[in-house]
């Protein structure tokens, strides 16, 4: 075979399976990046993590995406790992040190965006920034943690902040969050509508459901789904129930739940299903198991 050369002399850094955009700034900088390694099998292997941003990668993916030796690639993270240049999300794989820097910066930029459109909220839905960001969940989960650690953003109750955001509240609006919350918890596992509320605190629909929004960001009330709302008081308190009956009867139907509570179906029933999702129980036919226990389910 005759030896393939190049016209002009130019060097082939990879093959591309999309047309680029010559004029976009992201693709000469990403193309600028893997010429400067592609002469490396170590800075190739780097390049292909940094590439991913925060999905992990195992080194078999590593060794593909850089077309190295799974070897190199190997001893490129334990080198790495030891310099603190790449972190281990265990069992998904590595994510280097400079995409997880990227990422918290955007999500910096994201809560601080969220607080300037929506001052009088606690924060932003960790859901949704990670819908924003294009994140791996696990990865995600270790960004969220290592993020709060960093200083960078906070948890708060079910949102993320940055420190030292205080929402912007009335006193009126502070009392009516007083009032919803305590309606909530002496109504334990019956809890008020949006209208019952209206009526007993004198205040518009919108009004309220603003208010509860605020509530759920505090993490002081929890929507089990089908938009219905317990405090969370309610929620641990079925919890403990629940598994007590299961660690006992090994199963239980939705009716029988339902009584346990002493509450209605409409109520009883999503907050069986939120269970299933927290991943406490798990759902058989019309029955449940408690999820920790799968050999005695069998």
């Amino acid at each position: 075979q005759s030896p393939t050369v190049t016209v002009g002399g130019g060097t082939i850094l990879r093959d591309q399976d999309v047309r680029l955009k010559r004029f976009k700034s992201y693709v000469i900088e990403d193309l600028k990046e893997y010429e400067r390694a592609v002469n490396s099998d170590f800075d190739r292997a780097v390049f292909a993590m940094k590439r991913a941003g925060l999905i992990p990668l195992k080194p078999k993916e590593i060794s593909k995406l850089g077309k190295v030796p799974v070897e190199t690639v190997e001893k490129a993270l334990a080198d790495l790992k030891a310099a603190g240049r790449v972190f281990e999300i265990p069992p998904f794989g590595f994510v280097h040190l400079d995409s997880v820097a990227e990422s918290e910066r955007k999500l910096a930029e994201l809560v601080g965006e969220h607080h300037r459109a929506n001052p009088r909220r606690e924060g932003l839905d960790p859901l949704e920034a990670r819908s924003l960001l294009k994140a791996d969940r696990n990865a995600f989960d270790f960004l969220l943690q290592h993020a709060d650690e960093s200083g960078i953003v906070e948890r708060r109750g079910g949102v993320l902040a940055v420190p030292g955001f205080a929402a912007d509240l009335s006193g009126a609006e502070k009392s009516a969050l007083a009032g919803i919350e305590k309606a909530f918890a002496d109504a334990g596992f019956n809890p008020p509508g949006v209208e019952a509320l209206c009526s007993s605190l004198s205040l518009a629909a919108t009004a309220v459901q603003d208010l509860l929004k605020i509530l759920s960001d505090q993490g002081m009330i929890v929507n089990v789904g089908e938009g219905i709302l317990f405090h969370r008081n309610a929620v641990a308190a079925a919890e403990k129930i629940l598994v007590d009956y299961l660690s006992e009867h090994r199963e239980i139907g939705a009716v029988s739940f339902r009584d346990l509570i002493g509450s209605s179906r409409k109520m009883a029933y999503p907050l069986l299903d939120y269970f299933d999702v927290k991943g406490v129980t798990v759902r058989k036919g019309n029955l449940r198991y408690l999820k920790t226990r799968p050999k005695e389910q069998a």
